[in-house]
């Protein structure tokens, strides 16, 4: 049976370069799907130097814009009301507009890609923004303790839904950030007020956890290496390296309570979508997911399709090999700190910080967190592998996509036209073509 395929679309790249464009693109690889992302908000993402994502044929900019706005039509809470004032953000609508029915004219489906706790609305509602153990906010995230921001993500799913009426709809940023503009500390939320409150209901005191995640964020500033030492001598399990935080199981309670205020909010989502269209979750390897909210064995009975975003690129959608880049210009230290991600998460290679560098994951970090979804999923879900064809070549491509068909997704989800060369588009479509064809 041949895959879905679907090809993701950010609303600059159709006011940038033009609908037929992306939908030449979206036939050159093979897709039936458009993603396009209506609402997101990109400047909270830290970029080092060197680092940004080119465009390599965008007539008009050679990097991210700092994203999209869905103008609101609905009612939201008083404090988290997104702004409808136009503008260069406000370009969701437009897009889709745009795109949507000549899509369809040539049987291409247009599925409304929104994200949800990262929102230039956060900006300006401190009292709702996550903050983290240092008690700073981080910038651009809202957090799923508050009644409230559950109401505007369902806000907001609920005006796509209704504008656009779509058949189903794509969601994103449903987790906890990596590392934000604050760096590394940004991993360490949420400690606002409502997130202590809300834990202390489940037993959990997140008054116990804020000097041990401050002290080792601390010391990765000031030592990174000899964090990496503790950090790496002490991985044993999947949560080996925040066992060092802590001498009891508080660190584990609370990546539990994580997981529970992201299902929550899955779950309302899912209460607004159910009876109107599908709903299609866009997540981060379950490997690395299951530290930033998502569990994806709680997450499955949600959805129709879950996309684990296996991009050996960048460490499945974290710029670990920038952040490593960041803690110090020292080989030595760079690849000690990279040792321990890779035993934490059982990467599977390159050997060495300078490979990882230079060319990202081995592909097999793809077929064994897609096998690990697979199995958390439990058929509950279809699953469909997000492949970067970023910086790979038509080969490099062709590589990522057998390493994906071994751990037998029924969809490929490619991240993304922006940043993807036409010839790397292509060999997605062939490879396609050649499976439906049964060369394999």
């Amino acid at each position: 049976m041949r895959p879905t395929v679907a090809l993701q679309v950010f609303s600059y790249d159709v006011r940038d370069e033009g609908a037929e464009p992306c939908l030449a693109a979206a036939r050159l690889a093979g897709a039936e799907v458009v993603l396009l992302c209506v609402s997101h908000w990109d400047a909270i993402l830290p970029a080092l130097p060197g680092r940004e994502r080119r465009l390599p044929h965008n007539p008009t900019r050679s990097s991210h814009g700092s994203g999209a706005y869905f103008r609101p039509v609905g009612t939201y809470p008083a404090a988290l009301r997104p702004s409808d004032e136009p503008g260069d953000l406000a370009d969701g609508d437009t897009a889709w507009s745009e795109l949507a029915p000549p899509a369809h004219d040539t049987g291409i489906s247009v599925i409304p890609w929104v994200h949800l706790l990262t929102d230039r609305v956060a900006l300006g509602a401190p009292a709702h923004a996550m903050r983290n153990a240092a008690g700073q906010i981080v910038p651009g995230w809202l957090c799923p303790s508050h009644a409230d921001v559950v109401d505007f993500a369902c806000a907001r799913v609920s005006d796509v839904i209704e504008k656009l009426g779509p058949p189903a709809i794509f969601i994103d940023r449903i987790r906890f950030p990596d590392w934000g503009l604050n760096g590394f500390i940004d991993s360490c939320t949420c400690f606002c007020d409502a997130c202590h409150d809300l834990a202390a209901t489940q037993g959990l005191y997140l008054a116990q956890l804020r000097e041990p995640l401050l002290s080792f964020a601390e010391l990765l500033r000031r030592d990174p290496a000899r964090a990496s030492r503790i950090s790496h001598d002490a991985v044993g399990s999947a949560v080996g390296t925040l066992r060092t935080t802590s001498d009891n199981d508080a660190v584990l309670h609370w990546l539990r309570f994580r997981h529970f205020l992201i299902e929550r909010l899955v779950r309302k989502v899912s209460e607004v979508v159910r009876g109107r269209c599908e709903l299609w979750l866009d997540v981060w390897p379950p490997s690395w997911a299951w530290i930033l909210g998502q569990d994806l064995r709680r997450l499955a009975p949600y959805a129709t399709w879950i996309k684990p975003m296996v991009y050996h690129r960048r460490s499945g959608g974290s710029d670990i090999p920038g952040f490593i880049a960041s803690l110090s210009p020292d080989p030595t230290i760079q690849d000690a700190a990279y040792q321990t991600f890779r035993a934490l998460f059982a990467f599977p290679g390159p050997a060495n910080v300078q490979d990882l560098l230079i060319g990202g994951l081995d592909p097999l970090f793809i077929t064994q967190e897609l096998q690990l979804a697979n199995n958390m999923l439990d058929g509950r879900s279809h699953l469909a592998a997000g492949i970067e064809v970023y910086a790979c070549g038509p080969q490099g491509v062709v590589t990522a996509l057998d390493h994906a068909a071994t751990a037998n997704p029924v969809g490929y989800f490619i991240n993304n036209f922006a940043v993807a060369e036409l010839d790397e588009l292509a060999a997605v479509g062939e490879w396609i073509q050649q499976r439906a064809n049964g060369n394999t």
